[in-house]
């Protein structure tokens, strides 16, 4: 057994790849001419989607032709790509596993691997440019609509497992999967796919099947996110309600059908980079649960577990917590509060308003709806930034002034409702509303959070009688902040 990078029939030209590949970490890599994915892959996707198995991943809907066609030219300023390298980074057990770690999946114990792996997949880019220097390139680690799995098997790393993994030879499924598009005079690739009749690795064995506490794996290679731990725990805008919160075994993610997969190679040594900061090391469960926002902002810079607010990150911690016992999560984080908990960021700002003062105004709308033991998390940002949101989750291609993504909202309840969710206002939208209106930039905002607010405990514009009933809490509110004269 090697860890040395499996080449995929590449040719002479490409070569010095193995030894730099190698030298970065990786455990497979291998090249295939850009292009539509095969139909097998393109219908699978198109009947996942069909089948709402992306849950709330609506961003998942849109770029369809991109991910079906990585050529087009809308991946590249002024051309598509012609040739896609993959390359797949080995995780094994990750590269902490004391505290807090031991209930994160492995994949995510260490640095961001987002980070990791488009800082590989830059350096190999240079050093293909190096050899052919009009060439293009552009690093893609979930950042672009790419069929990720669906382009390692063309390019022969790899082939998919029941668990809807990539199972690398040799290796297992515990692979981070990365691309670099290349566009430019270079030599000629044959698809390894084309060269030989597909692979099944899994057989007769369905032991990932079985062990998936929630029945995530619906059908060979399909995962329904509805189901799915990782999905609950990472990706939903909602908390990890019932049936499945009493599945957790991970605040972050769930490894269970890679840890059961036969083909997992435990020899491997772990890619990934260390926790940058010692807090975050030495971070246990007792003391996040504990921490202020700011504190787990410190301590877990770097790493993916940022993906997520504090919010939904203490939400999981007591989920965990109180698993299969009869202790009442609410009961627990309301015994941890000290009043309302709210967590201000900023993203492509530059000044314009102090998160100190949205974070107070904040806090004294949520005493006065008398909420003293509620959470939220609050994000000033750019116009690009909401329109992105906007894009993803409501359809809508423009920016707005205020987004509120609800904890508690349809059939999904959280088991701690206290934690209300995440309120997203864009200063720059906020700034021309309040030249029009001859408000100050911080009343706007003001009125643009309790708005927001609202919104997070069930306030909404449905009918013209529960729109008159918000607009009139609003105002109640809005008087606890005298205007500021302009």
């Amino acid at each position: 057994m090697t860890n040395a990078p499996r080449i995929s029939d590449l040719p002479r030209a490409w070569s010095f790849l193995e030894p730099l590949g190698r030298s970065l970490g990786l455990c497979a890599l291998g090249l295939a001419p850009a292009g539509p994915v095969p139909p097998e892959a393109a219908r699978a996707f198109a009947n996942w989607l069909h089948q709402k198995q992306h849950c709330q991943m609506h961003y998942m809907e849109n770029h369809g032709d991109l991910r079906t066609d990585i050529s087009r030219r809308e991946l590249f300023l002024g051309g598509g790509a012609e040739i896609v390298l993959c390359v797949a980074l080995p995780y094994s057990d990750g590269t902490a596993d004391e505290g807090i770690w031991k209930h994160v999946a492995r994949h995510a114990r260490g640095r961001d691997y987002h980070k990791t792996l488009k800082k590989i997949l830059s350096e190999i880019g240079r050093a293909i440019r190096d050899r052919f220097p009009q060439v293009v390139f552009r690093p893609v680690v979930d950042s672009a609509p790419v069929l990720e799995r669906a382009w390692a098997v063309v390019a022969g790393i790899g082939e998919i497992g029941k668990s809807g993994a990539l199972i690398v030879p040799g290796i297992g499924p515990r692979v981070l999967l990365g691309e670099l598009l290349l566009r430019g005079p270079l030599p000629k690739i044959t698809p390894a796919r084309h060269k030989r009749q597909p692979l099944d690795p899994c057989k007769d064995c369905d032991a990932c099947v079985r062990a998936c506490p929630t029945g995530a794996i619906v059908a060979p290679k399909v995962v329904d996110s509805r189901r799915c731990l990782s999905y609950w725990t990472i990706e939903s805008p909602k908390g990890v309600g019932d049936p499945f919160a009493k599945e957790m075994t991970k605040i972050f993610g769930c490894d269970i059908c890679t840890t059961v997969c036969p083909h997992h190679n435990a020899t491997i040594p772990c890619a990934l980079e260390p926790v940058a900061t010692a807090e975050g090391r030495s971070m246990t469960v007792d003391k996040a649960v504990v921490a202020t926002d700011e504190e787990l902002e410190r301590a877990l810079a770097g790493t993916a577990l940022r993906r997520l607010s504090a919010a939904k990150l203490r939400e999981n911690l007591c989920a965990l917590i109180t698993r299969g016992s009869e202790r009442n999560p609410r009961e627990m984080t309301t015994q941890l509060s000290s009043g309302p908990r709210i967590s201000v960021q900023t993203r492509n700002l530059k000044g314009g308003i102090d998160p100190r003062t949205i974070k107070r105004r904040g806090v004294k709308i949520l005493e006065a709806l008398e909420l003293p033991d509620a959470e939220l998390s609050v994000l000033l940002c750019d116009d690009a930034t909401i329109q992105a949101l906007n894009k993803n989750y409501r359809d809508t291609d423009a920016p707005t002034d205020v987004l509120s993504f609800a904890m508690n909202e349809g059939d999904t309840q959280s088991p701690m409702p206290h934690i209300l969710g995440d309120v997203v206002i864009s200063i720059e939208t906020a700034r021309r509303q309040a030249a029009d209106l001859s408000f100050s930039l911080l009343d706007e905002m003001t009125s643009l959070l309790i708005h927001g607010i609202l919104h997070l405990v069930g306030h909404t514009h449905d009918t013209i009688e529960k729109e008159r009933e918000m607009f009139t809490r609003a105002a109640e509110l809005d008087r606890l902040f005298p205007r500021a004269h302009l």
